[in-house]
């Protein structure tokens, strides 16, 4: 597995290894509008702070989280 180091913005491929999801997820939750994305030149990015804060959101009471 490819390490990744602190960045500000990172591609979908790297959000994805960091939430042990599929990239395909990730485009769907672009797509629905529940994660921003910011478009350099044609490059699609993530902000890390949206990342942290799109898993902070599905956080519950209890401690799990609901990314589904």
């Amino acid at each position: 597995m490819e390490e990744i180091q602190f960045k500000k913005l990172i591609t979908i491929r790297e959000a994805a290894v960091l939430l042990g999801l599929s990239s395909r997820w990730i485009y769907h939750r672009i797509a629905d509008g529940s994660l921003p994305i910011v478009k350099l030149k044609g490059a699609t990015r993530i902000a890390v702070a949206d990342l942290e804060k799109f898993v902070d959101g599905g956080r519950r009471s209890n401690g799990s989280c609901d990314v589904s």
